[in-house]
């Protein structure tokens, strides 16, 4: 790292990540290495079995120069996984040649490294479980810490070879990341409060940054708890509706490799289907009465996307917080229809594996932003002159 580089930036619980070692990240999806990843990767394995084990099943995937932009190695059966990924869930590479000989997409995962310009920030991905359960437990307040990469190599090396500094667009004006800071920090402190039902941060959250879109001055940037719930909710209500049960259980059998809380194979399961398209009732019948259980997890996991409130978009991280109302609320839906279908009150595990879940799709899925509807305030309640 240049010494502008030497600064990382990460939120506070990830302090405490730790893998679980289980292999759930290494198996049931495509694995995109970049070239310069499989040529370490290769070199650090003896040269005839380099030969043997890397060129076979290899798929190149070129960008419009006609340069390789990344090459995908062909997984094996029964569950799609890794090829070095050994049974009890171990990376073979990893015990035997150690970190350095890890393509970069092993070492950074769960964390996505990118410029600030001034400093590299790390986020994790919910998709993984032990990210999870550092936002289930709120002994640690979630704000970002700043560390020095000398002093925490073991982090330091996660963040070796970052993304470009994300685009960030708001309307039709583009934040410079200073701006982009303060209304992180800004939205952060008032996620502090966890005695607030996570719905109502998220709907002044939604206010402000509406209200942002249309006057586009970070300046007047303001959360306030005083705005009519019924334009949010009913906005909210679309986007937990904003998928068929059908579209949702055919992705659920490549998500639950992340269950760990809850017995992912239980026979009770084989109904969720009809529960994510009748999720209103065990909404009622199970989850509503369990709020105050479930509010920290919820609060934090609205602090986690707002920390990082960016998706990748044809090779750019682009800031979008207009989906972390549908992550939220595709949270909510799913963790109904678990507890419809599993019989029991929505716990901290299933609402766990619904934010997971709610992660996987609209941060690994990679949905256009574009498509998605976004919340606008009532023009009444815009403060536009």
């Amino acid at each position: 790292m240049s010494d502008n580089q030497e600064t990382i930036v990460m939120a506070a619980p990830m302090l405490n990540y730790q893998c679980n070692l289980k292999g759930c990240c290494c198996k049931g999806w495509g694995i995109p290495f970049k070239p310069e990843g499989v040529a370490r990767l290769a070199g650090a394995m003896p040269a005839d079995e380099a030969k043997e084990r890397l060129n076979w099943g290899m798929e190149f995937f070129v960008n419009d120069k006609q340069e390789i932009e990344r090459i995908e190695l062909a997984r094996l059966p029964p569950d799609d996984r890794c090829r070095f990924l050994e049974p009890e869930g171990q990376c073979e590479i990893h015990r035997r040649f150690g970190t350095d000989a890890l393509p970069d997409l092993c070492i950074n995962f769960p964390a996505v490294p990118y410029h600030t310009g001034q400093t590299i920030e790390l986020h994790y991905e919910a998709v993984c479980p032990s990210v999870l359960d550092q936002l289930a437990d709120p002994t640690v307040p979630y704000m970002p810490t700043a560390l020095s990469a000398q002093e925490h190599p073991e982090i330091a090396i996660r963040a070796r070879r970052p993304n470009k500094r994300p685009v960030m667009h708001l309307g039709q004006a583009q934040l410079q990341w200073p701006q982009m800071e303060t209304l992180r920090n800004t939205v952060l402190t008032s996620l502090q409060d966890l005695q607030r039902p996570a719905i109502e941060h998220l709907c002044a959250i939604s206010y402000a940054f509406g209200r942002l879109r249309q006057h586009g001055d970070p300046q007047r940037f303001e959360i306030r708890y005083d705005e009519p719930p019924e334009p949010f909710y009913d906005f909210l209500n679309t986007c937990a509706h904003a998928h068929s049960g059908l579209a949702l259980i055919q992705l659920w059998p490549a998500f639950k490799r992340f269950v760990w809380d809850f017995d992912r194979d239980d026979p009770k399961l084989e109904h969720l289907e009809h529960w994510l398209d009748h999720w209103e009732e065990p909404l009622e019948r199970w989850m509503i009465g369990q709020e105050p259980a479930l509010r920290p997890l919820l609060v934090r996991f609205l602090a986690h996307r707002y920390f990082s409130a960016f998706v990748e978009v044809r090779g750019e991280l682009i800031f979008a917080y207009g989906s972390i109302p549908h992550a939220h609320a595709l949270a909510l839906r799913v963790a109904a229809a678990l507890s419809g279908a599993l019989e029991r009150p929505t716990d901290v595990g299933i609402m766990k594996a619904a934010l997971g879940f709610a992660d996987y799709i609209y941060r690994g899925l990679k949905i256009p932003v574009s498509s998605l509807p976004w919340f606008e305030p009532p023009e009444a309640d815009t403060g536009a002159q």
